[in-house]
């Protein structure tokens, strides 16, 4: 049976309500059954005991859907029994509460030894609502799911230690083998070895530690392990790796870096491609590839992995061959995925995976001088948060813009740093905003120069060279904001670099959404045209048409719709996750102060591989810096009882 892809959690949140709704409904049902013994006074007061008790269930079961909804939309997979308060207005023991939820078939409540039942299919779990009650969580620290969410982590857990335990073919390697002249540094042994060995590798490691180019010493050294097979065995396939990302951007930099890597080696790979490209996933949101008709790679590489959502992760471990292997890739101090779950996070707490972990932390990429590197980790300190504060402090030079400091820049000056101390532009209510906008325009120059030289020469968007050279330009810079509203948002942003760019190029101004030069990310999956949600695009006129290219191919502008793409002169922190620029602006507003997080700037500042520049208020600066994002999650749960059991 194929598996078709689940509705996603806003949808879900917005039917949460309807589902609760049959509650009054199948009340009433049972007030229907009752002993026709009893005299007419005794079914009364009965009929208003159930009445009171069936009220109070079905208050008790909104008020749990309503909370899981909550928790959904802040990208929580479970419910803690602490946050189920009804503000005293209620005296509820939730003990028997739920037992009662239980009898009328809302509830599947799980004990101590629920996973080694589950394993002898004595426990079926299909109910709307699953709590864990073990007595291993201390009095009354009770977890609820949805059971959406459960099984998707409870088969997430179980698959993934199939795979970790799956015997691999062992063969003699040649360690002096390397590439290009490099040999891996200590860890990056420990990583390959680790991946040569097991059929379940997690590699994590933040900007410039070197994650790809041990995949790629570790690709050559799996591909000479095959080769050396086939000699043995003449009707051996080739080896077959599959490359993935989470989003098309993310896919086409693993591709690129990865053939860099690989570049003086006879090793063909296929592209790289988005999990939902991968798996086959079409209109009918049902994936080609699943456990029943599984992806014939030997091998899939999975970089970004802190993009990834509980139920894409799913998804894609399902559909793993019985004899694959799985390697992640990513940062695990990066922002968790859009959707609910923090997968990569999750993984590399959970204590029967750390035999098949391994951590990258020597960056070739930044030095000890490097604005970056050290911006980097200092918001990774575990210290408290006034000593943290200070010390960051310590990392920016403070900035007042000024009409006299605009002025004072050349026209193609960027007003970022790739040294100590970073600049930071502090914004206030005195502000005046034409500055600011002024010098977040800057950087853009030339970029707007090369699309004006393009309007008034025309080159072929069709020549994959002139697109590679337009995209070089446009990704030397980029604004990264925290959220679309307020001052410092992709919103206002965007319509300010737009005018810039009308300004400087002395192109007509149009009212029309899609112009030449006009920089656009894809906000959707568009299967038809292989396009993907990250995926960005540049306007450009050519033989009197406009045209929308991409890295990968070209499309022609009436083919897009307005909804499925914005402006992406800014985009957001979360839309950067798998892109990397020269330089980058980062923005945070009061607007964004709901979203601001420690992971948050985190994955602003890796975007950046030179310079850098920090555009917002102190206070928000101060709660970026300081306040961490947790998601709350059953996974490690689930991997706790299923190890337990092995």
């Amino acid at each position: 049976m194929t598996q078709m892809i689940q509705p996603s959690d806003n949808a879900l949140t917005a039917n949460l309500s309807k589902l609760a709704g049959f509650i009054e409904q199948r009340a009433q049902q049972k007030k229907q059954i009752g002993q026709t013994t009893k005299n007419s006074l005794s079914k009364s007061k009965n009929n208003d005991q159930k009445k009171t008790t069936s009220q109070t269930e079905e208050n008790f079961v909104r008020k749990i859907f309503k909370k899981l909804s909550e928790q959904l939309q802040e990208g929580h997979t479970i419910l803690g029994l602490e946050d189920l308060n009804f503000n005293n207005q209620q005296n509820i023991n939730y003990h028997d509460a739920f037992l009662a939820l239980e009898q009328e078939g809302w509830v599947t409540l799980l004990n101590s030894g629920w996973q080694d039942r589950l394993g002898h299919g004595e426990l079926a779990v299909n109910t709307p609502i699953v709590v864990d009650t073990s007595d291993t969580h201390i009095k009354q620290y009770w977890v609820i799911w949805l059971h959406r969410h459960w099984y998707a982590e409870h088969r997430l857990a179980k698959q993934l230690l199939t795979i970790a335990k799956r015997p691999v073919n062992l063969l003699a390697v040649d360690d002096s083998e390397a590439i290009n002249q490099l040999t891996p540094n200590s860890q990056q042994k420990i990583a390959i070895d680790k991946a040569l060995h097991q059929a379940l590798s997690i590699i994590i490691g933040g900007p410039g530690t070197g994650k790809t180019f041990t995949v790629a010493q570790l690709v050559t050294k799996l591909q000479a392990q095959h080769d050396k097979q086939r000699l043995k065995d003449k009707k051996l396939p080739p080896l077959s790796i599959s490359l993935t990302a989470p989003t098309g951007k993310a896919a086409q930099r693993m591709q690129t870096s990865l053939q860099n890597s690989l570049h003086d080696q006879n090793i063909a790979l296929d592209n790289a491609k988005t999990i939902h490209r991968l798996l086959g996933i079409g209109l009918d949101g049902v994936p080609r590839y699943h456990a029943k008709n599984p992806l014939p790679d030997d091998l899939i590489i999975v970089d970004e992995a802190s993009m990834l959502g509980l139920e894409l992760a799913g998804l894609l471990v399902d559909a793993i061959k019985p004899t694959g292997r799985l390697i992640l890739l990513g940062d695990a101090n990066q922002l968790a995925a859009v959707d609910a779950g923090s997968v990569l996070s999750d993984l590399c707490q959970i204590a029967a995976l750390q035999p098949y972990i391994t951590a990258l932390n020597e960056s070739k990429r930044f030095d000890d001088q490097s604005a970056v590197g050290v911006f980097a980790a200092a918001l990774q300190q575990n210290v408290p948060a006034t000593q943290k504060i200070k010390h960051i402090s310590r990392l920016l030079d403070t900035i007042t813009l000024t009409t006299q400091s605009i002025a004072s820049q050349s026209s193609q000056s960027s007003h970022l740093g790739n040294a100590l101390p970073i600049p930071f532009y502090k914004i206030s209510a005195h502000t005046p905003m034409p500055l600011v906008y002024a010098a977040l325009q800057k950087p853009y120059y030339a970029f707007f120069e090369l699309i004006k030289q393009w309007y008034v020469t025309p080159v072929d968007v069709h020549d994959a060279n002139n697109r590679q050279q337009l995209f070089e330009v446009f990704d030397g810079y980029r604004v990264l904001c925290a959220g679309h509203q307020g001052a410092l948002g992709t919103e206002i942003i965007n319509q300010k670099m737009a005018a810039a760019f009308f300004s400087y190029s002395h192109i007509v101004p149009t009212k029309r959404f899609f112009y030449h030069g006009l920089p656009i990310i894809m906000t959707h999956n568009d299967y038809q045209l292989g396009l993907f949600n990250g995926d960005i695009g540049i306007c450009l006129v050519y033989e009197q048409q406009l045209w929308a290219c991409f890295m990968s191919q070209v499309i022609p502008i009436h083919r897009l719709s307005l909804e499925s793409c914005e402006r992406a002169y800014a985009m957001t922190i979360h839309k950067s996750q798998g892109s990397e620029f020269d330089e980058v602006a980062i923005c945070m507003d009061k607007a964004h102060t709901r979203l601001l997080s420690q992971a948050l700037l985190y994955t602003a500042v890796t975007r950046s591989k030179n310079n850098l520049a920090i555009f917002g208020s102190y206070d928000a600066l101060k709660t970026a810096v300081t306040q961490r994002s947790v998601r709350q999650t059953g996974l490690q749960l689930q991997f706790e009882g299923l190890a337990a059991d092995h």
